[in-house]
């Protein structure tokens, strides 16, 4: 039963960073995003949660 459950964090945990990946690859593509990045303790995932909110 542990050895399940460690195979499921870990595989939760490889999709936690492919996402977070994505998440960075296609807010990088938006034209806002270098800006948005050189604001104080913004970084691309909060970056994009931003653009989300906010909208275009």
């Amino acid at each position: 039963m542990v050895c399940d459950l460690v195979h499921q964090l870990l595989f939760l945990d490889e999709r936690i960073r492919n996402n977070d990946r994505e998440i960075r690859e296609t807010f990088r593509t938006d034209e806002r995003a270098e800006t948005i990045e050189s604001l104080p303790g913004m970084g691309p995932i909060l970056g994009a949660e931003f653009v989300a909110i906010v909208g275009a």
